[in-house]
């Protein structure tokens, strides 16, 4: 059975081989849209709107759950 940790953002439970911590690691858009339960347009569209992303090689994009969350955060605290 897959080790998994309660996360306090969504408070979802997210697998993790060997307890690794999803907020730093870097994953896929689709997989960032699933967690936090948007669509993978809304991810891109975060992206050209400043969010951070990290580019691997030749056009694979990646995020860090962290960075995003932490993005949104201080973007909805300027409205």
């Amino acid at each position: 059975m897959p080790i998994t940790r309660r996360v306090n953002t969504e408070q979802k439970l997210i697998p993790g081989p060997k307890g690794a911590d999803i907020l730093d690691q870097l994953i896929s858009g689709p997989k960032v849209a699933d967690f936090l339960d948007l669509d993978p347009a809304t991810i891109r569209r975060y992206r050209r709107e400043g969010c951070p992303a990290h580019l691997i090689g030749e056009g694979l994009v990646r995020y860090r759950l962290s960075e995003v969350l932490a993005w949104r955060a201080q973007r909805c605290a300027r409205k």
